[in-house]
């Protein structure tokens, strides 16, 4: 299984999932976007570790996808973006749900649990 995370495109992993996929799963300091360790960087804060636009983020989930599609492997999606990006949940799932989701893709149950406290508080 590849662990997808949230990354800076400095690939500056010291905090959150990205601390995670560092210490425990290869993530490489300094890949920001794309295949590390056993892992794949998906990144929503930029070189200077600030929030990505939706719109850089969308593009980066389309990479993502388009990456991920059609390979033998599962990818688990944390809730890029929900935690030091500062995003809702609801914001980045529908950049998701925007594309066609391959089978091989599946979201943590964060992402599950964050959305039910996102729509109780809206």
């Amino acid at each position: 299984m590849i662990f997808v995370f949230g990354s800076n495109l400095a690939g500056r992993h010291g905090l959150g999932a990205a601390k995670y996929a560092r210490d425990n799963l290869g993530a490489v300091y300094g890949v920001g976007e794309g295949p590390t360790g056993q892992c794949y960087a998906l990144p929503t804060k930029d070189e200077n570790i600030k929030t990505r636009s939706l719109k850089d983020i969308e593009i980066s989930i389309a990479k993502f996808l388009n990456y991920a599609n059609g390979l033998p492997t599962t990818f688990k999606v944390t809730p890029v973006g929900c935690g030091l990006a500062g995003y809702k949940v609801h914001e980045i799932r529908a950049l998701f749900m925007k594309y066609a989701i391959p089978d091989n893709v599946v979201f943590s149950k964060e992402w599950f649990e964050l959305y039910k406290e996102t729509e109780r508080y809206k």
